[in-house]
């Protein structure tokens, strides 16, 4: 997280897909100076609204100095944790998100 925060840019990540697995896993990608990154995204809303978020854009932090280091924001947590306001083009994943983690 610091180091995410000390060094922090921000793009998109595409949601392309989920699984089961103690919870709901979104796998996504994105890319930073043409090199595709990829990973995985826990959240507990059931499957099927999990898999309603696929095809979706959402913000990922990252470290300037290590792309790898970084973390999609989906959860309104994970934009508290770095200060960053919840969009409102998203305010429907939020409200899924409050009405259906378990």
């Amino acid at each position: 997280v610091k180091e995410i925060k000390d060094n922090m840019e921000l793009t998109n990540a595409l949601i392309t897909g989920v699984r089961s697995s103690k919870g709901e896993l979104l796998h996504y990608y994105y890319s930073v100076n043409g090199i595709k990154y990829e990973g995985d995204y826990q959240l507990y809303i059931g499957y099927n609204n999990a898999n309603s978020l696929v095809n979706y854009y959402f913000p990922v932090v990252y470290s300037k100095k290590h792309p790898k280091k970084r973390k999609v924001l989906i959860h309104p947590f994970d934009f508290e944790k770095y200060n960053i306001r919840y969009p409102d083009s998203i305010l429907w994943v939020k409200n899924l998100i409050l009405e259906n983690e378990h």
